[in-house]
């Protein structure tokens, strides 16, 4: 998550930006909101914003059949990942709570606590691990543990060398000032948006400077992140009234390299295209929860995201 900060060019034009954005699409519109019609239903973000399907048979058979969404490996994965990085940021925040600029040493802090991150990550979605069908096997929770001790360390090294920058290159340097100054991330954000059909709350992974809106994703890049940095977006602005031009996706893959990659993350400007796009899924879904009919299914499993939770359903002869 702290990789944001090191998009500074960008970044900085953000802080900086004079030139206003035009989008016209924005949450707090009624352009923007679910039709009269449909606006007796609500979905949470990943159900609007995820289409695993392309006839959006998923949505038929979860919402209107009813039928139960079972846990997959992609998602535990992709959840355990979400919560390191946040674990990260908070141990930094307790660390500095408590120590100066004489016996600060936040790298070797983030290290030694590596076990204690990933212990509390798995033990939140321990549950969800037990319930996956057919279990994972060692070898790829081994594998796991592996990436996730890779996001420890690189984001300590990150979180370290920047700050150890800044320290060095003041007389008074305050660790706790520096460290919310470079990296201001909100990552509890609870957003309420019943115009846009959000069910509960809306809960981006991350604010970054108050001005661009971030998620957390990993494995294969997917069209559907892009939508839901938007509903994010939208949600934020029915919240608060305020404009959010920017998001990012902090994708994150794993490679034989000591480090996480993160070539395809870029912070843009959640422009009128974009929210057109999404606004447009939303009210397919929509669509096909009111009308109540099976949309079918894909002429082939190919066409199936691999980490839907009802491949079985409809390719097993049960759906």
């Amino acid at each position: 998550m702290h990789y944001v900060t090191f998009l500074d060019d960008r970044s900085q034009k953000i802080g900086r930006a004079r030139r206003k954005i035009k989008i016209s699409l924005r949450g707090y519109d009624y352009k923007t909101w679910v039709p009269a019609d449909l606006s007796h239903i609500a979905l949470p973000v990943y159900m609007i914003a995820y289409s695993p399907c392309p006839k959006l048979r998923d949505i038929y058979l979860e919402v209107v059949q009813g039928l139960p969404r079972q846990p997959t490996w992609e998602r535990y994965k992709g959840r355990l990942i979400d919560s390191v990085y946040k674990l990260v940021h908070r141990k930094c925040e307790s660390y500095l709570s408590s120590c100066n600029v004489r016996n600060f040493d936040i790298y070797t802090h983030l290290i030694n606590e590596e076990q204690a991150i990933l212990d509390e990550a798995k033990n939140r979605f321990s549950s969800e691990l037990a319930a996956i069908s057919p279990p994972p096997s060692p070898t790829k929770i081994a594998s796991l543990d592996e990436q996730l001790r890779k996001v420890v360390g690189f984001e300590s090294s990150l979180i370290a060398s920047l700050m150890n920058f800044q320290i060095a290159k003041v007389r008074a340097a305050n660790p706790m000032r520096i460290f919310r100054q470079y990296f201001d991330f909100n990552i509890d954000l609870a957003l309420t948006a019943p115009h846009q059909g959000i069910r509960g709350d809306a809960t981006p992974d991350f604010i970054y400077r108050h001005k661009v809106i971030g998620d957390i994703k990993s494995g294969k890049w997917e069209e559907f992140f892009e939508q839901t940095i938007v509903a994010y977006a939208l949600a934020y602005e029915e919240h608060t009234g305020e404009n959010m031009d920017y998001g990012v996706i902090l994708h994150v893959e794993f490679t034989n390299r000591r480090v996480p990659s993160h070539h395809r993350t870029k912070i843009d400007i959640l422009d009128d295209a974009k929210r057109k796009r999404y606004l447009l899924l939303r009210e397919r879904k929509f669509a096909v929860i009111e009308s109540g009919n099976d949309p079918g299914m894909p002429n082939s499993q190919a066409l199936c995201d691999p980490g839907c939770s009802f491949l079985s359903t409809c390719w097993g002869g049960s759906g």
